[in-house]
């Protein structure tokens, strides 16, 4: 006999920024923290990842996802086929998916060049400062 638990994810939708709380300046603020489904269920199954959909749509209004996946829905940017109910046909947008498997891994977007640049600023002040 075996348990297992489901993941913790954030769970919203943003379109055209109508919910800010869910755009990529998510923090862990009260009202972010609100956003996580406890124990995530996809259908009758439960969640073991996280997901991120962020994108354009075809009529050029922006769209941000955070959801539970049942499976390892990978990393892909480009095209992706969106399907917000079943009984309607999917959505093609253009943007990243992303998904993970710890919880409250659907966060914001990292920004690596923002990093490298910071890290290149420091470099530069410690060399100033040395001099």
């Amino acid at each position: 006999y075996y348990t297992v638990s489901a993941i913790d994810c954030y769970v919203c939708t943003s379109i055209n920024g109508g919910n800010q709380d869910c755009e990529d300046r998510f923090t862990s603020s009260m009202a972010t923290v609100k956003m996580i489904q406890r124990e995530c269920n996809y259908g009758l199954f439960r969640a073991s990842h996280c997901t991120k959909l962020k994108g354009k749509r075809e009529d050029g209004s922006t769209i941000v996802v955070r959801n539970c996946a049942k499976t390892d829905w990978g990393r892909h940017c480009g095209a992706i086929w969106y399907v917000k109910d079943e009984s309607k046909d999917p959505e093609r947008l253009y943007g990243c998916l992303v998904s993970c498997d710890t919880d409250g891994c659907n966060t914001a977007s990292r920004h690596p060049v923002a990093r490298i640049l910071m890290a290149f600023a420091l470099l530069i002040a410690l060399v100033v400062a040395v001099s």
